[in-house]
This record gives structure tokens, sequence and C-alpha cells, in this order.
């Protein structure tokens, strides 16, 4: 991994970084898309955890803290949240604190209109002290015989303001989202001379939610295709499948293509029960990389829209719902 990104430092030519994704994107709404924030008409919590390539040795780990709510004399919902994204062990990290905000289009009770804006602080960094070079190393046993490089770059860590937008459609049981990220591509690059810009991030998402009559069922069914499109320079993700739900247990299965090759099978499970949330998947690898141990992620989230008060508000008030997987 080190000898990686050493060559990315001393490489001739302009390199592009790509962003965090999660495999439970629904999990991780205002990160997915800032139009998502406020859908809920109660405060909302979230923690995110993810394991990327487990066996390879702590290579990515990235972790997630969010919080949103809609403020009525804003006629939208506002949010927080925080993401740190650390590499090869921490020899790389990326961490930001972001601010959003959706302005809310009431159409009707049952249909919204939501666009988003988000604003960020993003601090870049590397572990300069431990970083390895070509003429630190004994060639004859492979043992390190100094420190320091001519090629060490100018800077060892870089922060900028990023910003993004989002729009979002929504009704009781479909939802559709457009996102674009990194508007400005602001320059992450370590050293001086060279341009290094955070290209935009563009992507689409879309679900529809199928439910069982909650009245006559003890344990309601619910059943949810969806999926989410990202491309980011010459990268494409594509992920598609569905959550299976039957009263507090749910369930779910995607697949994950990059269009140039099949990437993997995410398996989901999780617990839904009251204002919380919990779930829990694991990215089955069918690319090359079927021997790193797969990818672990974890989700929490305390939902208080789901609250006796807060649908006692709803009742009483002009409020368009959205999917009940959010």
């Amino acid at each position: 991994m080190t000898a990686i990104l050493l060559f990315l430092l001393n490489a001739p030519i302009i390199l592009v970084a790509q962003d965090l994704e999660f495999s439970q994107f629904l999990n991780a709404p205002t990160y997915l898309n800032p139009a998502f924030t406020g859908v809920n008409l109660g405060p909302r919590f979230i923690l995110n955890y993810r394991n990327q390539w487990a066996g390879l040795g702590n290579a990515y780990i990235s972790y997630a803290a969010s919080y949103d709510q809609q403020v009525n004399d804003l006629n939208g919902g506002i949010g927080f949240s925080v993401v740190s994204d650390r590499q090869a062990n921490g020899l790389y990290i990326g961490n930001s604190i972001n601010g959003s905000y959706a302005y809310q289009i009431n159409l009707s009770r049952s249909f919204a209109l939501n666009a988003g804006a988000q604003i960020s602080v993003v601090q870049k960094r590397i572990d300069v002290n431990r970083l390895v070079f070509n003429e630190n190393i004994n060639p004859l046993d492979g043992t390190i015989i100094s420190t320091g490089s001519a090629d060490m770059p100018d800077v060892s860590s870089q922060t900028f303001a990023d910003f993004g937008f989002g729009a979002l459609i929504y009704t009781r049981k479909f939802f559709g989202g457009f996102t674009i990220k990194h508007i400005t591509q602001p320059d992450e690059s370590f050293i001086t001379l060279q341009s290094s810009s955070l290209p935009i991030r563009w992507g689409l998402n879309a679900g529809f939610e199928f439910h069982s009559n909650k009245n006559k069922l003890s344990n309601p069914v619910y059943f949810t295709p969806n999926l989410m499109f990202a491309q980011q320079a010459n990268f494409n993700q594509l992920n598609a499948g569905f959550i299976f739900g039957v009263g507090v247990l749910y369930s779910g299965f995607y697949y994950r293509t990059t269009f140039a090759n099949a990437d993997a099978f995410i398996l989901m499970t999780g617990i839904k029960k009251g204002v919380f949330k919990f779930g829990y998947s694991f990215d089955a690898n069918i690319s090359s990389l079927s021997g790193s141990a797969g990818t672990h992620e974890l989700s929490l989230m305390v939902n208080l829209h789901d609250s006796k008060k807060i649908k006692y508000k709803k009742q009483r008030g002009r409020f368009t719902d959205c999917p009940d997987i959010f």
C-alpha cells in the first residue's frame, strides 16, 4: 500500500481520487444526497462504520456521524455531519465537516420536492513520517537505511472548502434523487507545482416501497427495490438490489458493478424497532479482490420521526411523509 501511494506522489501525470461509497447507502442518506436532509419531521441521528477489504490490514477504514431534522421556520431541513476516511492503515486520512440545508416544497400531503445544498470543510493529510522511498531501502536485504527524501511532498496536509447540490422527489412509496458533489473541483495536491483537482461526482438514486396492510398483519411486510449510480472521472459504479422486511427484521441483497468488471454481492441484515434501526452488511467480492476477506459495514440510526410525539404532530399538520425505509 505504501509503495502505491509513493508512486502516486511522484507520478508526472494528473491523478484523481474517488469518493468513499457506503454499501448501506440508504442508511447514510444525507451523505448520499443533501436533499435527504430533513425528510423526516423529527431529529435523526446516524452512525456509520465501514471496513473495506478487511483482509488487507486496515486498508480502508471509514466513519461517519450525522444529524438532521426538519425546521418549519426554514421551510426545510438542516443537517450536520462528520466523515473520516483512513487509508493504508492511517497513512492517508481525509476528514470533513459538513453542513446541509434542503428546501422542501410540499406539493401535497403525498408528494414533495426537495432541493439541497451542502458546504464542507475538508482536510486531506499524509503521515510523512511513515513514507519510505527507493533511496531509503537497502537493495541487498530490503532494510530501511535512511529517512527523508528529495521526493518528499511539499506539504503534509491540505484544507479546502467543498460544495455539493442535490434534488429529490418523493412520495410515501417512491423516491428519486440526483446529486452533484465537488462543484468547484478543489485542488487537493500535496505538491506545489502539480495540480490535482478533486473530480466532480455525479449520482442518481431511486427506489419504490411496497407495503402490506399494516392494520391486518401483526408483522407487516415490505419490499423495496432500489438502485444507486455514481460517476466520478473515469470511475462508474452501480448498486442495484432490494430490501425485504417482516416485522422488525429486514434483509437485503445487492449487486455492485463498475461496468468494467463485476465487483461484489452485498448481503445485508438488520433490525428496525421504534426509533432504533441497526444494520450490518457484508460485501462478498467477486472481482480479482476476492481474496481480500470482503467488506464489513455497520449502521446505527435513532430516528425520532417514529416517536409517538412526532406521529401526533404529523397528524395535526401538513407534512409529506417519506418511505418508511428512511
